[in-house]
């Protein structure tokens, strides 16, 4: 999946402004139109067919829990950004895929549009084959239009989710029925690193370190993907990197 087609509802000019800046930033958020109340907005998924409705709460003519109560037809995956917290129960009892609470940090609205793509993908997984052999060097993964061979060479890094696992490579993501494990074993263990049990990353694919609380490592790899890493796979990220030759403490 490349992009992700997003649609921008909020009665306030300012709040959709915002939105449309922030999602200019997040690589594979691609902002498709927007609606300014909830009638205006059930028309433009009709319309539209967005992947992702980015939606306030309080807005004329419909709201946005009313919107995603009564959408029939086309189903977009609804995260809600809001200056009102109180209606996070109600939002996830419709089965929202997240709720941001005015004003958005950055790093909160690109974990939504990461779960928003987790759930895209798992979607179009439902008929995945097994992961297909290409002697050593490469993968034949299947999707919609047949199969997609990925070169090993070419994957940024790997993420497991469920019995699928999620391969990252030139900025498009490929989902298999297979285990980390089973694909870590054809990869090169002084290429890639174990930042966490569900994600194994090409040390040329980051492209930035922050320190996280309590001492943990943050990384930024090279599709603007963040990956937090775990304390159990802390020190081997550090020493796999040269953090400490860094003055990285």
């Amino acid at each position: 999946m490349d992009r992700i087609r997003t649609l921008l509802v909020d009665d306030e000019p300012l709040a959709l402004d915002l939105l449309r800046l922030e999602c200019a930033r997040i690589p594979h958020a691609e902002v498709v139109g927007e609606a300014c109340d909830g009638g205006e907005a059930l028309r433009a998924i009709a319309e539209l067919k967005p992947d992702m409705v980015l939606i306030d709460i309080q807005m004329p003519v419909l709201n946005g829990l009313s919107v995603l109560r009564d959408q029939v037809g086309w189903r977009p995956q609804f995260v809600f950004v809001t200056a009102h917290a109180n209606f996070a129960v109600d939002a996830f009892d419709l089965e929202a895929v997240d709720y941001l609470v005015k004003p958005v940090r950055p790093d909160r609205l690109a974990r939504a549009f990461d779960r928003v793509r987790r759930k895209l993908l798992i979607q179009a997984a439902a008929g995945v084959r097994p992961v297909e052999d290409d002697g050593a060097d490469a993968i034949w993964v299947s999707g919609r239009e047949g199969y997609a061979r990925v070169a090993l060479a070419d994957i940024d890094w790997i993420e497991s989710d469920r019995d699928y696992v999620l391969i990252h490579a030139g900025g498009r993501s490929h989902i298999l029925r297979a285990t980390l494990t089973s694909i870590a074993a054809r990869l090169d263990p002084k290429v890639f690193v174990q930042a966490r049990r569900s994600a194994l990353i090409r040390l040329a694919a980051i492209r930035g370190i922050q320190r996280a609380r309590r001492g943990l490592l943050e990384l930024t790899l090279v599709d603007g993907a963040r990956i937090r890493v775990s304390r159990g796979h802390t020190a081997g990220v550090r020493a796999a990197l040269g953090l400490a030759q860094m003055g990285f403490a």
